[in-house]
């Protein structure tokens, strides 16, 4: 059984100022980085969906093949484009959006893996009770993008929910599109962070008491107080606020509350944790 993956990469970019295609991650462009991840995955081919006139893209391999669209339309124009070019031994097809350009291919592997099962049509990954990107289709349930009544690939997935499966994964970049600067550099810092196990990250903990006056991005510091919200509490009730501090004088007001501790002048966030009763 030969199996596709399609990469849309029609869009232009508004939000995020810039081709999302060519974005830098982690020394690759966001495209190359996707195409790597789908062959390792053992997409026998993958169908790079462009605009024409876009900026060109980087050296690919010989998998990889570019189709080009307007432009103009919306992700199911760009799924019919690649239908009408799809060979027809092509029986399993994972559609897979730039945006989320942080997918790996296990998860692109196991989407597949269970589209191909008897009795599903449909399987996307899940994370933290969402469904997200990739989302993997058999060719029969791919050919549905061909009825002009469709108007998205989410139209077709909820068409019949009997045949769509779910495919737990820990990867939150099944769900966090590339839309923003912060989003961008959020992906970079994930990329720059070295996989270590639990425990060797817990013996690598230390305090720093230094900082760059970088300013930090919205996105990020909500990112941070999401994932420090997820630790232990009693009946996990969370009673605590976190109150993120950025003017100068209410820094100085903080420190001088704090053993008029220097660091907290420095940094340019000083995010204050405060017990919450209320939340009881």
């Amino acid at each position: 059984m030969i199996t596709a993956a399609i990469v849309l990469a029609a869009g232009k970019g508004s939000r995020m100022g810039a081709d999302k295609a060519l974005l830098d991650l982690g020394g690759m462009p966001a495209i190359a980085r996707l195409c790597e991840q789908c062959l390792a995955a053992a997409m026998d081919v993958v169908f790079v969906v462009r605009a024409r006139g876009a900026l060109p893209l980087p050296t690919l391999t010989s998998s990889v093949r570019v189709i080009e669209v307007s432009g103009e339309g919306e992700m199911v124009d760009s799924l019919r484009a690649v239908l009408r070019a799809l060979p027809p031994e092509v029986q399993t097809v994972v559609c897979l959006p730039v945006d989320h350009a942080l997918v790996t291919a296990d998860t692109i592997a196991a989407v597949a893996a269970m589209a191909q099962r008897d009795g599903v049509g449909i399987a996307l990954p899940l994370f933290r009770g969402k469904t997200g990107h990739p989302v993997a289709l058999r060719r029969s349930v791919l050919d549905e993008i061909a009825d002009s009544a469709v108007d998205s690939l989410r139209s077709i997935v909820r068409r019949d929910p009997a045949r769509v499966r779910a495919v737990p994964t820990s990867n939150p970049w099944v769900r966090a599109d590339l839309d923003r600067p912060e989003d961008l550099r959020a992906a970079r810092a994930a990329l720059a962070a070295e996989p270590f196990c639990t425990v060797e990250q817990m013996h690598r903990h230390r305090s720093h008491r230094a900082y760059q006056p970088t300013p930090l991005a919205e996105g990020q510091i909500e990112r941070l107080v999401d994932a420090a919200r997820y630790a232990s509490t009693s009946s996990f009730i969370q009673a605590y606020s976190v109150v993120v501090v950025r003017d100068p004088q209410h820094k100085a007001a903080c420190a001088a509350l704090c053993a008029d501790q220097q660091h907290i002048l420095a940094a340019p966030v000083f995010a204050a944790v405060c017990a919450d009763v209320h939340k009881i």
